[in-house]
């Protein structure tokens, strides 16, 4: 079982450990995750599970934090988090499958540096996807969302991205 949040450096990789029941891992360059207190991190997919997690962790290394999900009125745990973090954790509106969202996130980012952008919003796909029973409309709402989607968000932040002081 791996704690909540640890740290291990190796060979120029820091893993941040995330997710107690989940042993997730994020792989990082050295130095990246020592500038805790200067770090601005953008997180898709907030509302619950490994999104979750990561933004109870960037919480408690003191970390600016920009939640991202669908529906952050609904988002009831993200919401709470936010309300204990004193202004460290915003909430912001993006569906992986409205490309309108994530430019209108861009627009409100456009002066942020962002040093970590962690595209952590994801989808399964239809449980019926068997050979002879593909529904080809869910393999393309899972393209969508697990891969045109997380490099368009690059995409329009990349000069966020180019503004961290590690870049």
């Amino acid at each position: 079982r791996v704690p909540t949040s640890a740290l291990i450096e190796a060979d120029h990789v820091q893993v941040l450990m995330v997710a107690e029941a989940l042993d997730v891992a994020v792989l990082v360059p050295v130095g990246t995750l020592r500038r805790a207190h200067h770090m601005n991190v953008l997180i898709t997919g907030c509302s619950r599970g490994i999104g979750l997690e990561f933004v109870r962790t960037g919480m408690r290394r003191q970390w600016r934090i920009f939640a991202c999900c669908r529906h952050p009125g609904q988002a009831a745990r993200l919401t709470d988090i936010a309300k204990l973090a004193g202004g460290s954790v915003s909430l912001h509106v993006v569906d992986m499958t409205e490309p309108a969202t994530i430019q209108a996130l861009a627009y409100e980012l456009r002066n942020e540096p962002i040093d970590l952008l962690i595209n952590n919003a994801g989808i399964y796909g239809s449980a019926a996807h068997r050979f002879g029973n593909v529904d080809v409309a869910s393999w393309q709402q899972t393209l969508l969302v697990n891969s045109i989607a997380p490099l368009k968000l690059v995409e329009a932040l990349i000069d966020n991205l180019r503004r961290a002081p590690a870049a």
